[in-house]
C-alpha cells in the first residue's frame, strides 16, 4: 500500500495524495503509543479511511476505501518498502500433504534486505528500524 510501479518498472508514491496522507497518518499514532492497536484505534476515533487499490477484476487499479484492519497496519509497518528497500526472505511457501501451498511469514532477522534506498520510501531507514523494537515487545505469542 502506498506504491505503485510506471510502466518502465520503476516502484514511484502512490500519485494519490489521500494515500500519501494516510501512511504519513499511519506512523504518526505509532510512533506516539509504539501499538499497532492504538494506530488502528486512532484511524477509527479520527474517522481517516484506509485507502487501497484493487488489484484483480473489472476494477483493477482503482482505489477504495475502508476501515484500517489490524494485519494491514502490521503489514505495512514491518514492509521494508516503506523505507525504500527490498527485501528477499519475507515469507516462505511449503507444500502440505494434501499438495496445497502454505506460505508463512519469517521473521524479520533473516531477510536479505537488498538495494537500501533502490526506491522513494516515505519513511527514512531509520525510522524503520525504530518501528521493529515496539513491533516486537508488542507482538503475540
Amino acid at each position: 500500500m502506498g506504491f505503485c510501479s510506471t510502466e518502465d518498472a520503476r516502484i514511484i508514491l502512490d500519485p494519490d495524495r489521500q494515500v500519501q496522507d494516510t501512511i504519513r497518518f499511519l506512523c504518526h499514532p505509532f510512533q506516539r503509543t509504539g501499538s499497532t492497536s492504538a494506530t488502528v484505534r486512532a484511524f477509527r476515533r479520527d474517522h481517516v479511511p484506509c485507502p487501497r487499490r484493487v488489484r484483480r477484476g473489472p476494477h483493477q487499479g482503482e482505489l477504495v476505501c475502508g476501515d484500517l484492519q489490524h494485519h494491514d497496519g502490521r503489514r505495512i509497518l514491518h514492509h521494508p518498502g516503506d523505507a525504500g528497500a527490498f527485501a528477499c526472505g519475507r515469507t516462505r511457501t511449503s507444500t502440505t500433504v494434501e499438495g496445497r501451498s502454505r506460505i508463512t511469514s519469517v521473521p524479520r532477522e533473516p531477510w536479505q534486505v537488498v538495494g537500501r534506498d533502490a526506491h522513494v520510501g516515505d519513511i527514512p531507514w531509520a525510522a524503520d528500524e525504530r518501528h521493529l523494537t515496539p513491533l516486537a515487545a508488542h507482538r503475540q505469542a
